[in-house]
C-alpha cells in the first residue's frame, strides 16, 4: 500500500516541534534559529507559530515576548488554543512562556500563578469545562514531566503530581506509559500503565505478561481509547508491536523486525492508522496501516524523503513534520 505525502512548508531558519489540529485548521509551532555566528546562549532567536486553515497554506502569526524562546507543546482547551514555550538558559532553571489564541491567528501571553520554572509541555480538556496543564520543573537538573495544574476558569488553580512517562488523553481522562526510570534506567525496566480521571490522582494496570516487555516510544488515542507502540523482545530479534486499549484489556499485534527502526510514530490516514517507526536520520521509514487496528499491511510512504518524524496531528489530513524544517499533508 502506498500512502501519498505532498510537501506544503520547507524552512531551514526553523526547528519545527509541535503540531496542533483545532475546529478552525492546524498551529505548528517550534522556533525561528538564530544565523550560525554569533554564538547566543541557545538555538533559538523566537518562538514560532504558525496557522493553517486547510492545511496547505501557511501563515506566521505575531506572538508577543517570543524573543529567545521556543515552543514545546500546544493544545486545544475549553480555556482556548494554549502555546506553552520556555526560554533556553545552559543551567537551570528554565522559565516558562505561555499564549492563548480564541482562533489561532491572534495570540497573547497567558500568566498563571505556577513557579516560572514549571514548564507545561500539553494539556488536557477533561469533563466539566476542566483543563489540566501537565509539565515539569526546570529548577532541577533532571527535569521530569511530573506537574499537574487543572483550573476550570483560569484563576483557581488545582495542583498535583502524574507519573513522568509520556501521557495521552483518553477518556474519560488521561492515560500515561512509560518505564518510570530517570536518567540511567536498568535493563530490566519495564513499561507501567497509570490512569486518572482528573489528571491529578492516578491509579496503576495491571499489564498482560506480552506486554511487560515493550520499550514504549509512540503513544495516541483513537475513539477514545489509548494506543502505544515501541520496540518488544523476548531474547530474540527486536519488533516493532502496537497496543490497544480495548475495554476487555490491552491488545497487541506485532508488526515486523525492526531492530535499527527504535522511534514509533502513531497517526490516522486513508481511513484507518498508520505505524511508523524510524531511526532518526535521514533514510527511508519503515510503516504499516491497518483499517481496523487488527489487520495490518506493509505500507510505503511516498513524499517524504527522511522518516523522522517530530510531530504529527489531524485526521484524514494528518500534518506530519519531518526533519524540524518540513511541513508535509497526507494527499492520499
Amino acid at each position: 500500500m502506498k500512502l501519498g505525502f505532498d510537501p506544503v512548508l520547507q524552512r531551514d531558519d526553523v526547528e519545527l516541534t509541535a503540531a496542533m489540529a483545532f475546529e478552525g485548521g492546524f498551529v505548528v509551532g517550534g522556533c525561528v534559529l538564530f544565523p550560525p555566528e554569533p554564538a547566543t546562549e541557545g538555538p533559538c532567536e523566537r518562538a514560532l507559530v504558525l496557522v493553517s486553515r486547510d492545511g496547505a497554506s501557511w501563515d506566521e502569526v505575531v506572538l508577543p515576548d517570543a524573543a529567545q524562546r521556543r515552543i514545546v507543546g500546544l493544545a486545544e482547551t475549553p480555556l482556548g488554543l494554549l502555546a506553552f514555550g520556555r526560554t533556553q538558559e545552559s543551567e537551570p532553571p528554565m522559565h516558562r512562556a505561555m499564549w492563548r489564541s480564541g482562533d489561532g491567528e491572534t495570540w497573547e501571553p497567558f500568566v498563571m500563578e505556577a513557579p516560572s520554572s514549571i514548564v507545561f509541555e500539553m494539556a488536557a480538556a477533561l469533563d466539566g469545562g476542566r483543563s489540566v496543564l501537565i509539565g515539569s520543573d526546570t529548577a532541577y537538573d533532571l527535569a521530569v514531566q511530573t506537574e499537574a495544574w487543572a483550573t476550570v476558569d483560569g484563576r483557581t488553580w488545582t495542583t498535583g503530581s502524574t507519573p513522568l512517562s509520556p501521557k495521552v488523553v483518553a477518556h474519560p481522562g488521561l492515560v500515561a506509559v512509560g518505564d518510570e526510570c530517570v536518567d540511567l534506567c536498568p535493563p530490566d525496566a519495564r513499561p507501567r500503565v497509570f490512569r486518572s480521571v482528573d489528571g491529578l490522582t492516578w491509579t496503576e494496570d495491571e499489564l498482560p505478561a506480552e506486554m511487560s516487555r515493550l520499550d514504549a516510544t509512540g503513544l495516541a488515542s483513537q475513539a477514545g481509547r489509548a494506543i502505544v507502540a515501541g520496540l518488544s523482545s523476548d531474547a530474540g530479534p527486536y519488533e516493532t508491536s502496537v497496543w490497544f486499549d480495548d475495554p476487555a484489556g490491552w491488545r497487541g499485534t506485532v508488526l515486523g523486525e525492526t531492530a535499527e527502526y527504535p522511534t514509533v510514530t502513531i497517526m490516522p490516514a486513508a481511513g484507518g492508522l498508520i505505524v511508523i517507526a524510524d531511526d532518526a536520520s535521514p533514510g527511508p521509514a519503515m510503516a504499516w496501516w491497518s483499517a481496523d487496528g487488527r489487520s495490518w499491511i506493509a505500507a510505503q510512504l511516498d513524499g517524504i524523503d527522511d522518516g523522522f518524524i517530530t510531530a504529527s496531528a489531524g485526521d484524514e489530513t494528518g500534518i506530519v513534520i519531518v526533519d524540524f524544517t518540513s511541513i508535509w499533508t497526507y494527499g492520499g
